[in-house]
């Protein structure tokens, strides 16, 4: 998807792909830090929420840009080919999760639990007996469906997107509020880490116009504030829940603040984020296989494995489904 061409718009393409990468980064570094580290917590406690939110709000404002371009065209396209193909990736790399699991021993204590395993449906902690680090593609489809749910609600609307944002944010709101009473550690876990942002990139597609002209008449002073902002949040509200559902917001919209305006193509980039989602599936797979099979090799060269081999798999993969995608092409 391909959102981001247009020059009215908050982001360009080459800039989105940009952020995944770094989002990407702050991904593995967040996760690594559990198992091979140099990095304080201090450092790495903060972006696992940013990546995840960031990831989340890219999403939302790609989902919400499209829909104002294309209407009910793009939401049709949604649930055809992105929710599908978004759920094949999840499935896949579960297959993956399944088979190691397996080979290591892993049962299922019950049928229930070996299809909400299997079929990868996080509805709440407990029920994943696999991979725990592609919950983010999960929680996607739950977003698209969300949006695909509210812009039918509100297909009579005068501004459906705007509706339908507000919509989705409320019911987040509302379901913080009720995890948290039950307790179901709704904190640090599931996509509650980011939820919000979702909703605020349909805001900011919503509004991408007038937001463009404050940023181009207030930029530095927008940019100096959002990041100060991040900062004390970081600083003050560390481990904390409200930390990691507010601080994701301000960080990336300070990145979007950031980057306005600014020209970013590489085809370097490009390519790594062409990247991003293979290795987002697979380094969990090469954490544990490597736990289990090489357990006396120090944790820094298992971690510079772990990088190497998840880098490795997605350019195999990135290139055999390129190679497929021209063979379909020319038939």
């Amino acid at each position: 998807m391909k959102p981001f061409n247009s020059k009215n718009s908050l982001l360009s393409y080459s800039n989105t792909e940009l952020l995944r990468v770094i989002f990407e980064v702050l991904v593995l570094i967040h996760h690594l830090y559990h198992f091979y580290t140099s990095f304080g917590g201090v450092i790495s406690s903060g972006f696992g929420p940013i990546a995840v939110g960031g990831f989340i709000f890219l999403s939302g404002y790609g989902v919400g840009f499209s829909f104002v371009k294309k209407g009910d065209e793009y939401a049709k396209k949604l649930i055809k080919f992105r929710v599908p193909r978004t759920y094949a990736i999840l499935f896949i790399a579960d297959l993956c999760y399944l088979a190691l699991y397996l080979a290591l021993g892993g049962e299922f204590n019950n049928l229930f639990s070996a299809i909400i395993s299997v079929f990868y449906l996080p509805i709440f902690d407990g029920f994943v007996a696999l991979s725990h680090w592609i919950y983010f593609l999960a929680d996607l489809i739950i977003y698209y469906l969300m949006f695909l749910l509210f812009i039918y609600i509100f297909r009579k609307a005068k501004n459906r997107l705007l509706w339908t944002a507000i919509a989705i944010l409320i019911l987040d709101l509302v379901i913080i509020a009720v995890l948290s009473v039950i307790n179901y550690q709704t904190a640090s876990t599931r996509y509650l880490r980011g939820c919000l942002c979702f909703p605020i990139g349909l805001l900011c597609a919503v509004f991408f116009k007038e937001l463009g002209e404050i940023i181009k008449e207030n930029k530095v002073l927008m940019a100096i504030t959002l990041s100060l902002i991040s900062i004390l949040i970081q600083v003050f509200l560390d481990y904390r829940p409200v930390g990691e559902y507010i601080l994701p917001i301000f960080v990336v919209l300070a990145l979007v603040v950031i980057l306005y305006g600014v020209k970013i193509e590489s085809k370097a980039i490009s390519y790594l984020a062409s990247l991003v989602i293979y290795v987002y599936v697979s380094h969990e797979f090469f954490v544990i296989l490597f736990e289990i099979l090489l357990p006396a090799l120090h944790k820094n060269i298992r971690g510079l494995m772990v990088l190497t081999c998840s880098m490795l798999f997605a350019i195999i993969l990135n290139s055999i489904i390129k190679f497929f995608k021209k063979a379909v092409n020319h038939i």
